[in-house]
């Protein structure tokens, strides 16, 4: 490539990260209230999810519980599964008599 070209895809592409940059904060903190629409049952929903959605960012999980020592002494149970040592042909592209 020649440097014009690389000058001009330097420059397209710091553009295109500015912009997206800036349109990253705009939109990051708006108010899921603000975007429902006013009609009727729509807005009943809306109030249904907002709700939902509140509910949701209130739950905190305590991650001790990872830590404590009924966790951490229980045993994996899962049966181990045996995987035939020859599964198919070496090559099946091959011929049937070659292999």
């Amino acid at each position: 490539m020649s440097d014009k070209s690389n000058l001009f895809l330097i420059i397209f592409i710091v553009l295109t990260l500015i912009a997206v940059y800036f349109w990253y904060t705009q939109f990051r903190n708006v108010d899921v209230s603000v975007t429902m629409s006013s009609a009727g049952e729509n807005q009943l929903v809306g109030r249904e999810f907002v709700f939902l959605i509140n509910k949701l960012r209130a739950i905190s999980i305590d991650s001790g519980f990872f830590g404590d020592e009924r966790f951490t002494s229980l045993k994996d149970l899962t049966p181990t599964i045996k995987i035939p040592e020859k599964f198919g042909r070496s090559n099946p592209f091959a011929s049937i008599g070659k292999e």
